[in-house]
Parts: C-alpha cells; structure tokens; sequence
C-alpha cells in the first residue's frame, strides 16, 4: 500500500520478519567492519547534511536530522560488504527513496526511478541531473574521475562480500 505526500509514493507500514531481523543485525556488524568517519558518525553525518543543506541530495526536499541519522543513505550499501559510513559514501536521500533503492546498483537504480510511481513523471530530469552531481561529489571524495567512480562501484556490486569475509580482512 502506499500513500502520497511531497509528490513522492510512499510505503505506508513495513513489518519485519526473521529475515529482516537477522538482516538488520548483520548490517549493524558490518557497519562496524567498514571504514567510518575520524570523528563520531552524528558529527560527520551533520557535516555532510550541512554540505546538502539539510535537503535530499536527489530531490532537494528538506530532511529534518535532529539527533539520528535518519536520511543517511549509502551509495554503496553496506549490505555488499564494501564502502562504509564515511563522507565517501553517504548522503542525505528522502527517506522513501532510500528504502525504494535498499540494496540497489544505485546506477541501475537510478534508471528505473524514471518508470517508478514514487515520482511524478516531470520530476525524473531533476532528480536524475542531481544524481549526475551526486556521482561527481562522491568521485571527488574518493579522489577517482567520474568513470573511475562507476567502475568501482559496479566492481564492488559484482564482488559483493560476506561478514565472515569482511572480519578477514
């Protein structure tokens, strides 16, 4: 079921079963694994919201940050066992385009927004021109070129890792 408010689709109530769960607390342990801010991870995430003044990186809507994280979208998904939670690799997304991206290639993603009903039609352009912004600030951060950013990416979708993998390292 889903509701709309802001012009965005959003998913009314999402109930989370044993795999969630065990999802959930696998990516809480591998958060830790992965490369993280030098300063706790609010003061680096309230940083970073300042640099997007406080809006989503795609849609420009404003995200109220308060004390958590809520926002807080990683290009690479933790879930693949590579990037982390560092100004690498996070930026502030409307929460209901985070949860519509999950797990995604976020350039595979990204193209299937244009036919998603979360947003209107006229507003893909806008949104897919920040992403194209969001991609150059994230290479800059990584010190690659824009290719050499999407290269790594899709590397790192195609050799996602394991826990076990990643307490190996």
């Amino acid at each position: 079921r889903m509701s709309k408010q802001n012009n965005i689709m959003k998913p009314q109530k999402i109930v989370l079963n044993k795999r969630h769960y065990n999802e959930y607390y696998d990516r809480k342990e591998i958060e830790k694994l992965l490369p993280s801010f030098n300063v706790p991870i609010m003061d680096g995430w309230e940083q970073i919201m300042y640099q997007f003044d406080n809006t989503c990186a795609l849609t420009g809507t404003p995200i109220k940050i308060k004390k958590s994280a809520k926002g807080m979208e990683h290009f690479i998904p933790l879930a693949i066992g590579h990037g982390g939670t560092n100004e690498q690799n996070i930026y502030p997304m409307d929460r209901f385009l985070n949860y519509s991206k999950n797990n995604k290639n976020p350039f595979i993603w990204i193209r299937e927004l244009e036919f998603s009903p979360l947003i209107k039609e006229e507003d893909y352009p806008k949104i897919y021109g920040n992403f194209q912004m969001l991609v150059e600030y994230l290479a800059i951060k990584n010190n690659l070129s824009v290719a050499e950013f999407e290269e790594y990416v899709n590397w790192c979708f195609e050799n996602p890792r394991t826990l076990e993998e990643i307490k190996l390292n």
